[in-house]
């Protein structure tokens, strides 16, 4: 008898905890409904990671990579033009590296233990990198990160969300 007793306890309690895991169309609304353009995301997220980066240091751009490249390209080169424009830093080009040399996820993602050897080889004292994944398809997150190259250590990491197109 207890056993059963505990048995439907312990059911009742999985079946609250995973429902209010699940997504409903309420919720969607409401995250659509509070995101922001890609403009916005890449611009907040900038802000975000570059305020542990110390003024006069050698900043490298690795990528943003996601599903929809023209997304992931235009957030790469803003990213770009944002820190050039602060003249905080000292931008390096990352297309002196011949990126074949990256080591690359599937999904086009630097692995995060190739990101400090390429900092190294292109003589950055940080690296900036992230990805952009999607939800629900119209709801996309910029993720972006900041690598020390010396260290290793990831000093700033922020996540962005945006709607799509």
């Amino acid at each position: 008898m207890k056993q059963s007793i505990g048995f439907v306890i312990i059911t009742t309690i999985v079946t609250i905890v995973l429902s209010s895991c699940a997504s409903t169309p309420e919720s969607s609304a409401v995250l659509e409904e509070n995101a922001v353009s890609i403009a916005d995301a890449v611009r907040d997220g900038y802000v975000n990671v570059t305020r542990k980066i110390p003024s006069k240091q050698r900043v490298v751009v690795l990528g943003v990579t996601g599903n929809d490249q023209s997304e992931a390209a235009w957030a790469d080169d803003e990213l770009i033009h944002l820190l050039v424009n602060a003249k905080r830093y000292t931008v390096l080009d990352r297309r002196r590296l011949d990126m074949n040399l990256a080591k690359r996820k599937p999904s086009g993602e630097i692995e995060e233990t190739s990101v400090k050897e390429l900092g190294y080889l292109l003589g950055a004292e940080m690296v900036l990198y992230g990805n952009i994944n999607s939800y629900h398809n119209q709801i996309r997150f910029l993720s972006l990160k900041v690598m020390d190259v010396r260290s290793g250590e990831i000093i700033a990491i922020t996540s962005e969300r945006f709607t799509a197109g």
